[in-house]
């Protein structure tokens, strides 16, 4: 009995110890962990301690693109330090754009896990990673993500976007609302489902679709993407109905009524 008491208190004096030394550890100590694990993550004017900070500025840039994240707040868990396991939770805010969840990275495996991660963004900020003009605002729920050496492990979120457009290099081709669910796949990759979202406020939706689009090789410079599925113009007006029939002649395969196949893969 007294051996199982002291073995009792030195374990509690072992965690305040570590939590008393910990907590003088500097903000800084935190950005390095993460950009360790988030090589492409930048920040300026770092301040605070270990167990909460915040960063005045912070920019994500990978493929020669930068992603503006604005002002950076986190909040460290302290148990998980102990199972060398941290754990953040953490939030990003600039104009128009928020970011917000909890992130863990295992020490021992060298695995990130995201989750419960929403983001809303205007889609034109990440539109130069896919090279291609986009507009329209985007809310992505992340339920979780896994990521590691290898590409994406165990990974399941939805989006919508909204208002969507795309440019054809002469004008803004209407798209509608479009909705799509995503999960991992068996090589590290990702697997996605689209479709269009009816919206009563039109009478119509300017295209229907029904894509899958898987993208593969996540951690080489040139991901793999596959596309297949259907897309049919809607009652749009016919300019509009007209380019996007162009556009669509051009990548996929008319089908008699009005959709087109798609069958992409680079």
């Amino acid at each position: 009995m007294f051996l199982l008491k002291k073995r009792y208190w030195l374990t509690i004096t072992l965690l305040l110890t570590t939590f008393l030394v910990a907590k003088n550890f500097p903000a800084a100590w935190v950005i390095y962990g993460v950009q360790k694990a988030a090589p492409g993550l930048q920040v300026s004017g770092v301040n605070g301690s270990l167990w909460e900070g915040q960063a005045d500025y912070s920019q994500w840039v990978d493929r020669g693109h930068t992603l503006p994240l604005g002002k950076l707040k986190w909040r460290l868990n302290g148990l998980s330090i102990l199972r060398l396991n941290p754990c953040l939770n953490f939030s990003t805010s600039i104009s128009g754009q928020t970011l917000k969840g909890d992130v863990c990275y295992s020490l021992l495996s060298g695995k990130a896990v995201a989750r419960d991660v929403d983001v809303n963004l205007p889609i034109s900020r990440v539109a130069p990673y896919f090279s291609v003009d986009l507009n329209g605002e985007v809310d992505i729920y992340i339920q979780k993500a896994t990521w590691h050496n290898q590409g994406l492990g165990e990974t399941e979120l939805s989006l919508l976007w909204q208002r969507a457009s795309l440019f054809n290099g002469n004008q803004w081709l209407a798209l509608g609302n479009i909705q799509g669910r995503a999960k991992d796949d068996a090589n590290g990759g990702l697997s996605t489902q689209w479709n269009h979202v009816e919206d009563a406020q039109q009478a119509a939706s300017p295209v229907e679709l029904d894509v899958s689009v898987s993208i593969t090789q996540l951690t080489q410079p040139k991901p793999v993407l596959n596309v297949s599925g259907f897309i049919t113009p809607g009652a749009s007006n016919s300019s509009s109905r007209s380019a996007l029939n162009q556009m669509l002649q051009f990548i996929g395969e008319p089908m008699g009524d009005g959709s087109y196949r798609i069958n992409i893969s680079e």
